[in-house]
């Protein structure tokens, strides 16, 4: 089983709810969401991928499947988003690039819209903030 996040939204285009789900599969994950929303519009994570809506930019994995493998190497990123009235959320991503990294970052914000700035470290070492 898999771990699923649902996102209700309000009639005023605001979050609503966020609910936390476990299912065997995306599609029994979906038809769950779209029966506990109703008639309101709803999003549908697992981890970092958004399933429902369908998303309008590409996926990591599919931007890292779709650049050439020259002697790209990837590293492991730590995105540390916080704000001064929230509890820092922590994520972890491979990437091949801090273009890449930043990028990502601004998409974690995009989904956590509560959260103020991004911190971007590799190892040890702070590469950016955004």
């Amino acid at each position: 089983m898999q771990s699923y996040e649902f996102r209700i939204f309000g009639a005023g285009g605001g979050l609503s709810l966020i609910f936390h789900s476990c299912h065997v599969s995306d599609t029994a994950a979906i038809r769950r969401a779209r029966a506990f929303a109703g008639t309101a519009s709803f999003e549908v994570w697992r981890d970092l991928e958004r399933l429902m809506p369908k998303p309008v930019y590409p996926s990591v994995a599919e931007v890292m499947a779709a650049e050439p493998a020259r002697d790209a190497k990837t590293r492991l990123y730590d995105f540390k988003l916080s704000s001064a009235r929230h509890p820092p959320l922590l994520f972890a991503a491979a990437l091949t690039t801090d273009e890449q990294a930043t990028d990502h970052a601004r998409r974690l914000l995009k989904r956590h819209p509560e959260m103020s700035e991004a911190e971007i470290w590799r190892g040890m070492t702070l590469i950016r903030q955004v």
